[in-house]
């Protein structure tokens, strides 16, 4: 089995934090737990703790800095 993978445009999704005991379509965030949902045509959410959560934020924004970082070593810009 392969790896399906979507995608969607960063200006065309939207952000929303479910807390516990909401629904999120037919689940239900577990109480203590947080979703992190991006929402475009389909809605795809991340649950956990929030401090797992946003230990997974700080580790995007590490691997986009360091990203960024090295467009710039080669001469490029970060949009690219």
């Amino acid at each position: 089995m392969t790896t399906r993978y979507e995608g969607a445009g960063a200006r065309d999704t939207r952000l929303t934090i479910h807390a516990g005991g909401e629904e999120i379509g037919y689940d239900e965030v577990p109480e203590g737990h947080i979703a992190l949902a991006f929402n475009y045509d389909e809605v795809f959410y991340i649950q956990g703790t929030p401090d797992e959560v946003h230990q997974l934020l700080v580790d995007a924004i590490v691997k986009l800095d360091r990203y960024q970082a090295l467009q710039r070593l080669r001469g490029g810009t970060s949009d690219s």
